[in-house]
């Protein structure tokens, strides 16, 4: 007799007890064991089939959901490189990748206006204005930096002091796929301190001048031996990135000069020889600075003595079509302000001016470049 079954789970077998069976009973029980054996086959059968569905809905599911990718790495906008604790608050305003972006983008510019010009005689628009859009990228940087207290001539004296320059240098040739190495930035970071104080030294001592040109003077030049060393510590591959011969020193062409400074003051001056720059400069001149009668003739003469002793080279060369253009050499431009700063003073010490004609000659910083036009 059956004296104890129970039905079999999933994973399980039925179990079959059996007490002493007669012949029938055996032939009974065989047929049930049978009838189990069946059931239970079937049942572990089962069991497998809903082990497996559960297996392959579980990597129906995983398919199913894509994979989450990870968040891109939060792009930090790159703070300045060099820095002075001074002035900290107005670098750390600007975008230096806009600024080393807009710069690299406008130095192949001026080669190719170079090129169009020479060909055409006429500068090509198209350059133009895209260099104009660029500059109003710098421009836009630079405002961050106008109350910033950065000593300098006007926004492009701003624009050229040494630690602005050398952030300006560190961002541009990382962009362009040379960056400065350990010791380069080491170097430029020594650099940029021992000019900066030297500025402000400069400025000090110019500071003590009546004329505004003295103090452009000073800090020209204390730019232009800083980015001579500046230029020397890069390699032959990261100079030819900021100079070509064809632009190097030229106001307007050149990003890396004294030359941004010079272009907001500097004008040519077309004239045939010495009298006729004597005779110019001597109208402009009274003109400016409101004189009239007697005065007007003493400036005459002082300007006429004082032209007979600048040298001759100043008038034995040959413009080109930028030059006519106010796209002069800074070294002319240098030479022209240091002649007409001797002026300037022997204008002071030699003329009865009023209050408001010596300050108007105090704040000019108007420099003549003489052209030849012969």
């Amino acid at each position: 007799l059956l004296t104890e079954s129970q039905a079999a789970g999933p994973g399980g077998r039925l179990e079959l007890r059996t007490g002493a069976p007669g012949a029938d009973e055996l032939t009974e029980l065989r047929t049930a064991k049978a009838d189990l054996e069946r059931r239970n086959a079937e049942l572990e059968q089962r069991v497998a089939e809903l082990e497996k569905g559960d297996a392959r809905r579980a990597i129906e599911v995983t398919q199913a959901v894509p994979e989450q990718p990870e968040p891109p790495a939060e792009v930090a906008v790159a703070g300045p490189a060099f820095d002075d604790g001074r002035w900290s608050e107005g670098l750390a305003e600007v975008d230096w990748t806009t600024m080393g972006e807009a710069m690299r983008d406008m130095l192949p510019l001026f080669d190719e206006l170079l090129d169009r010009w020479e060909k055409d005689g006429t500068p090509p628009l198209e350059i133009a204005g895209r260099l104009q859009q660029l500059n109003g990228k710098l421009i836009a940087q630079l405002q961050s930096l106008s109350g910033s207290g950065i000593p300098g001539s006007d926004l492009n004296g701003i624009f050229t002091h040494p630690l602005v320059v050398s952030n300006q240098v560190e961002r541009l040739l990382a962009l362009s796929d040379l960056p400065l190495s350990e010791q380069q930035r080491a170097r430029l970071a020594a650099l940029t301190r021992s000019f900066t104080n030297e500025d402000e030294v400069k400025r000090a001592e110019a500071g003590r001048d009546e004329l505004a040109l003295a103090k452009v003077l000073a800090e020209t030049g204390v730019k232009d031996r800083y980015y001579d060393e500046m230029a020397a510590l890069l390699t032959p591959e990261q100079r030819a990135r900021l100079y070509n011969d064809r632009t190097k020193g030229r106001a307007t062409l050149d990003l890396f000069s004294s030359s941004l400074v010079w272009l907001q003051y500097a004008r040519p001056l077309p004239v045939a020889d010495f009298d006729q720059l004597a005779a110019k400069l001597s109208t402009e001149t009274t003109r400016s600075l409101g004189l009239s009668g007697e005065q007007q003739a003493k400036v005459q003469a002082i300007i006429g003595e004082w032209s007979r002793t600048l040298p001759k080279g100043m008038l034995d060369w040959k413009p080109d079509m930028f030059d006519r253009q106010g796209r002069m050499q800074t070294s002319r431009i240098r030479e022209a302000a240091r002649y007409q700063l001797d002026l300037m003073h022997r204008l002071l010490r030699e003329l009865d001016l009023s209050p408001e004609a010596r300050a108007e000659l105090g704040r000019s910083m108007r420099v003549w470049v003489p052209l030849p036009t012969r």
